[in-house]
């Protein structure tokens, strides 16, 4: 077989995943800010011991779910893609703002926004549950690559793809960091650690979006 030839069937697999593991986000997500909403605290740690998800987190995985599966619609409209890409920027942006106040020492931040005085009560290791820095990154790289998700000239996808890659690696590091007791792989400096939850979610979401388009760029080279 020609190694560009592609596996039709594989690659419907791949798409199949693809909506599977955007449900598990929803609902790993929804549960996550159900136990901050309802003060439920098996929800909000479903790891005992371990950091919870943010709640701002919990909505910015909601909101990038639905920007891909506008983007993933074969016959979604204009005014969908329209609005994928307002979800991808509205994302960005609260990434960017976290960033922001982490490199310049800023102690007020939209992740303090939602169940502000749960979210400051709730110490686990040292650590309030505010988004984590590395979680603030992956989250604005998962948004630059659903921006440019479908556009097929090959800047676009190279950024699309490379920005989706580096945040698959800071999961996958991040999980394995839990798994092996390697606190450098999930925790930047003395700021507090990226959730497993999150770590999880962020894996299954960077998959979702290369088996989201299984024929185009690294992925031809998979499924051919």
């Amino acid at each position: 077989m020609n190694q560009f030839t592609p596996d039709l069937s594989l690659q419907q697999t791949l798409v199949r995943r693809s909506s599977i593991q955007l449900t598990c986000i929803l609902i790993i997500s929804l549960l996550s800010f159900a136990g901050w909403m309802f003060s439920i605290s098996w929800l909000k740690h479903p790891f005992s011991g371990l950091v919870a998800m943010n709640p701002l987190s919990s909505i910015c995985f909601v909101l990038l779910v639905v920007a891909l599966q506008f983007k993933m619609q074969k016959e979604s409209s204009r005014k969908k893609q329209t609005i994928a890409d307002y979800i991808s920027l509205f994302v960005l942006a609260i990434a960017f703002s976290k960033l922001v106040s982490i490199v310049f020492n800023i102690d007020y931040s939209l992740d303090q926004l939602l169940f502000a005085e749960q979210v400051t009560a709730d110490v686990v290791g040292g650590f309030t549950n505010s988004m984590a820095p590395n979680t603030a990154f992956c989250f604005g790289l998962l948004s630059i690559s659903l921006l440019f998700f479908g556009k097929l000239k090959r800047f676009f996808l190279v950024v699309s793809q490379v920005a989706n890659v580096l945040a698959l690696m800071i999961a996958v590091f991040s999980i394995l960091g839990y798994i092996f007791g390697a606190e450098e792989f999930y925790e930047v400096q003395d700021f507090v650690p990226m959730a497993i939850s999150s770590g999880i979610c962020f894996l299954l979401l960077a998959l979702a979006i290369l088996f989201a388009l299984p024929g185009v760029g690294i992925m031809q080279q998979l499924t051919s």
